[in-house]
């Protein structure tokens, strides 16, 4: 930066005005009447000069007086403009006014013009503009923003920042508190000017937020898959929820929702066909909705048939041995060999399941 000129200046009120005025006068006239009564003797018109000097110096005191000197910049000024790109900024809560049709687009299609050159042109006259989008610390696909982050770099990365502009929605869930860092802005004369964008009141909705279907299954055994719902509805709702699976075969659960509440439940299938299968969990349209985008959601998972063989070797026919017996003979995925050593058994039991004599090395791996 460069001086480009300086100069002293006053800023008085009226009072300290009219008192410094009034101050000089009265020492003037004190000052003459000395000088006259000495009979206009040169050194005491010297002295009561110097008087003079010193209370016309005092006077300006009051006057506040500055010496100003004005620096002008050897670069233009810098205008950011941070635009959140989180996950948070899907929604779908701003309405579309270019359709007219009532249609609700996302926040990141409304914000989608502040990252365009053309928006910019006006000022880019005046200053440097420097558009920065911003999220997380890692993946932008994440729900984390850092609004706290985002200021501090850009206030650390340009020295001549005159302005930021700040667009979200304002749905910071880490890093420090965004005030902090627009104050500290602030006091440095760089304001922080804020666009929301959303719905500052959550549109009606109910949301699919996760369908935690596992990675196989195995055939002719029931698997049980979690859901969980969330509704943003002013009332509890009761809703229909569907699984339509790889068959064409359509299994329902009714749920209750909570108003602005979750919703954790499961549902129930028992896969027949081996191979890859897709399931698709979808809930209708309740309450008014806005968007159905998010009533649906689909995953797949691999069928297989896989048996175990399993030999239980006891001495008497206790009830553990019943127990453990009868329970995996009730599982389809299992096959049951029974072995029992006593020698006082006179019958070691009957059926296919009951062996007369350990099998061999080949029989336990064939």
């Amino acid at each position: 930066m460069t001086v480009d000129h300086q100069s002293l200046e006053f800023s008085p009120t009226p009072v300290a005005l009219t008192v410094a005025i009034l101050f000089v006068l009265v020492i003037v006239v004190l000052s003459f009447t000395a000088w006259r009564r000495s009979g206009w003797r040169r050194a005491i018109g010297w002295l009561e000069l110097l008087r003079v000097v010193i209370a016309a110096a005092i006077a300006l005191t009051l006057l506040q007086p500055e010496w100003r000197q004005v620096f002008e910049p050897t670069q233009r000024p810098t205008v950011a403009v941070l635009v959140d790109q989180s996950g948070s900024m899907e929604t779908r809560d701003v309405p579309d006014l270019e359709t007219g049709d009532g249609g609700m687009r996302s926040r990141l299609e409304a914000a989608a013009p502040l990252l365009e050159d053309e928006t910019w042109l006006e000022l880019r006259e005046r200053f440097d503009v420097l558009v920065q989008p911003f999220s997380s610390d890692d993946d932008p696909s994440e729900e984390a923003t850092d609004y706290h982050r985002a200021l501090v770099e850009i206030s650390e990365q340009n020295d001549g920042l005159a302005a930021v502009v700040l667009a979200g929605d304002g749905d910071w869930n880490i890093g420090g508190i965004p005030a902090q860092a627009a104050t500290r802005l602030r006091l440095r004369g760089v304001p922080v000017i804020a666009v929301p964008i959303g719905s500052t009141d959550p549109l009606p909705d109910v949301a699919i937020e996760s369908f935690e279907v596992p990675v196989f299954a195995i055939a002719d055994k029931p698997l049980r898959i979690p859901f969980s719902l969330s509704s943003t509805l002013p009332r509890e709702e009761t809703v229909s929820v569907q699984v339509q699976t790889p068959t064409g075969e359509i299994l329902t659960r009714q749920v209750l929702l909570p108003a602005m509440g979750r919703v954790q439940d499961s549902i129930v299938w028992q896969p027949t066909a081996v191979g890859e299968a897709e399931l698709v969990l979808s809930v209708p349209a309740t309450g008014g909705e806005t968007h159905l985008e998010n009533n649906v959601a689909s995953a797949s998972l691999e069928v297989r048939r896989e048996e175990l063989r399993v030999l239980v070797i006891d001495s008497f026919p206790r009830w553990e041995y019943r127990y453990l017996r009868n329970a995996l003979e009730r599982d389809p995925g299992v096959e049951v060999k029974c072995l029992l050593f006593h020698p006082d058994l006179d019958v070691v039991g009957r059926g296919d399941d009951y062996l007369e004599r350990f099998p061999t090395d080949d029989e336990l791996t064939g």
